[in-house]
């Protein structure tokens, strides 16, 4: 795992069924060791990607409304067909 030395803050949004929970978790760790600013947000039974899922549960949307960036409005209001590269 690399250096985070210097990093901006670091918001990971991961779920306990995620497949890199493990990584996540040690990123998070890692990175405050190095003096960053982590928030380490975990979900019970949560998969890979979850929060693209809104808004068709609530943990989704409330993690998505989590995000420190607020890309929410986008997320929630765009048909997931639109996300669909052509």
């Amino acid at each position: 795992m690399g250096d985070f030395t210097g990093f901006p803050p670091l918001h990971i949004c991961v779920g306990t069924h995620e497949i890199h929970f493990d990584d996540c978790v040690a990123v998070a760790r890692k990175a405050k060791g190095q003096g960053v600013d982590v928030v380490l947000r975990q979900w019970p039974g949560m998969v890979h990607a979850f929060p693209i899922l809104a808004p068709l549960f609530l943990e989704a949307e409330t993690a998505l409304r989590d995000n420190p960036w607020r890309e929410v409005d986008f997320v929630i209001k765009t048909p997931m067909k639109s996300w669909i590269l052509k």
